[in-house]
């Protein structure tokens, strides 16, 4: 058994709330410190669903509804297309309309005409407003495509424009070769678009 002295056990007692108070102290400080180093994850997980929720609105295609009611079409081509940063963000978008677009030739060369690009307009006191942009855009495909698809125009075939595909690196025009169709194959079409939705629609009922 320790024995103390009284002089000693009076220092001890005297010290002790002192040392207790001073422990506490520090041990608080440290608590902050480690609670500010620590990342925010509920605004981490708030600003990764935003990105996320943000990125599915961005449509992966802008179509040009009409080519296949328009045209009997054949094998799809995928080519690039000249386009400014802004044009690319207003495709990535969803800003862009192909209805009354067309492939023309010109100088040997494919154009993309008549697409409309709602480009954003970077002016002061006008946030958001956009300026819509109908010029032709040179096509991209290798020189043995370009050459069999003039040949093709020159048979009486046109070139028309089906879809934007926009989720990849690059923004690309997916075109064919079409020929016109005749009234009657429009009401054919009409028909057939007509029964497709009529199935859709009852293989909906019986599954409810």
């Amino acid at each position: 058994m320790l024995y103390f002295h009284d002089n000693t056990l009076m220092l001890y007692c005297q010290y002790l709330p002192s040392v207790i108070s001073v422990v506490l102290e520090r041990r608080t400080e440290l608590t902050r410190v480690i609670q500010r180093a620590r990342p925010d994850t509920r605004s981490i997980v708030v600003v990764a669903m935003s990105q996320k929720s943000q990125h599915q609105k961005q449509p992966k295609a802008v179509l040009n509804r009409r080519a296949s009611f328009d045209y009997s079409l054949g094998e799809e081509i995928v080519g690039g297309l000249e386009l400014t940063g802004p044009e690319v963000r207003a495709a990535r978008d969803g800003h862009v309309q192909l209805k009354g677009s067309f492939v023309s030739v010109r100088n040997n060369e494919l154009w993309f005409n008549n697409a409309s690009f709602s480009v954003k307009l970077n002016q002061k006191g006008q946030e958001g407003a956009r300026s819509v942009d109908t010029r032709a855009r040179k096509v991209l495909l290798k020189r043995k495509q370009i050459d069999s698809l003039v040949a093709s125009r020159q048979k009486g075939m046109t070139i028309v424009p089906l879809k934007l595909l926009t989720a990849g690196r690059f923004i690309k025009v997916v075109i064919a070769l079409g020929k016109g169709k005749k009234h009657y194959d429009k009401r054919e079409t009409l028909k057939r678009r007509d029964q497709s939705r009529e199935a859709a629609r009852e293989m909906k009922r019986a599954k409810s």
